[in-house]
């Protein structure tokens, strides 16, 4: 399955090209004849209007269909150039030009994992956006890399592409996206390899799978020549790039994190009496306004803290020692009750 289906839409024609108002929806100018690459692509699928047809079109595809979806995302990339095209041309307006490319590196099998035959292939699907500068043997060891997140591909971040590869190119380094292994149009595996057994524990699962990933992105590092990478994750990408710096720290010089999913608050962070994030408390008052101030000011000064959970609304007036509120009512705790069939039916 790559994830890029979402994005495609329907076409009547099954040729098409780098051009031709394929770059107007994100602001690219269009490109000359010279720059043009021909790119055979069968006809695009209605977007789904359903949920299961959305399911259906996220689930099944064939391995045509997911090139041809790449393929859609990748054409919108001005640089972008087919593995029979020449990189893009330096001229006297941009000596260090950048081009991008889409192939499949090989990754050896680990024996210890691998319950098929040991003739079974792996590969992490790259997009490889670089640039005469950053293919010198030198600079070719550190390099920016884009991980998307679960259930996903690296299409998911396409608007993203163009920017990353621009700017890693003038600090002379390449940039790369990948599809993590069993994802997008990388290799697929035993699912048996993710299996830590019944009577796992949970730990035992985590490490199983984080072993997984991070093997094989670290196998996949290797295969490139890359020794340092700056590693920007995204949801999954975020937790498994973080889970990477940790178990390799020599091997990532930055980590940018896009909404990480599992990462949890800084341990180091200051906290008040009530265990609450000072930082975070201070940064969230600041976007309230001034009858809300108000509020949490005074009942601070009634209260002697200053902790989120005592900020309530209308419904809930505010608490007071001895457990009663201001209005005499029983002290309640702070999740409002949902409203009962009556008060509904007058909503």
């Amino acid at each position: 399955m790559t994830a890029v289906h979402n994005t495609a839409t329907a076409t009547s024609s099954s040729r098409s090209s780098l051009s031709a108002g394929n770059n107007e929806d994100i602001g690219e100018p269009p490109l000359s004849p010279s720059e043009q690459v021909e790119i055979e692509l069968s006809k695009a699928r209605e977007l789904p209007s359903s949920f299961m047809s959305s399911l259906s079109a996220w689930w099944g595809s064939s391995e045509r269909a997911s090139v041809d979806s790449e393929l859609r995302l990748l054409r919108r990339l001005p640089f972008f150039r087919t593995e029979n095209q020449p990189d893009v041309a330096p001229t006297a307006s941009n000596p260090n030009p950048p081009t991008a490319r889409v192939s499949q590196v090989p990754i050896p099998t680990p024996p210890s994992s691998s319950t098929r035959p040991t003739t079974d292939k792996r590969w992490i699907n790259t997009l490889t956006i670089s640039t005469p500068e950053s293919r010198s043997p030198e600079n070719k060891k550190r390099a920016v890399v884009l991980t998307h997140g679960y259930g996903a591909a690296m299409g998911f971040m396409y608007r993203n592409w163009q920017v990353m590869g621009e700017s890693a190119g003038e600090i002379g380094r390449s940039a790369y996206a990948v599809d993590w292994l069993g994802m997008g149009r990388s290799a697929r595996v035993d699912p048996k390899e993710l299996d830590a057994g019944k009577k796992a524990t949970v730990k035992e699962r985590v490490e199983k799978a984080e072993n997984f990933f991070l093997e094989s992105l670290d196998s996949w590092r290797e295969a490139q020549g890359i020794e340092v990478m700056t590693l920007i994750g995204h949801s999954l990408g975020g937790y498994l790039s973080t889970a990477y710096a940790l178990r390799y720290p020599s091997r990532v010089d930055r980590l940018v994190l896009l909404s990480p999913a599992g990462i949890p608050e800084n341990p180091y962070a200051p906290v008040n009496s009530e265990g609450v994030n000072i930082e975070e408390f201070e940064a969230a008052g600041k976007e309230l306004t001034e009858p809300q101030t108000a509020a949490v000011k005074g009942m601070a000064k009634k209260e002697g803290n200053t902790t989120p959970l005592e900020v309530k609304d209308s419904n809930h007036p505010p608490s007071v020692p001895g457990g009663t509120t201001e209005t005499g009512e029983k002290k309640r705790d702070n999740i409002p009750k949902p409203p009962t069939g009556r008060s509904r039916q007058r909503q």
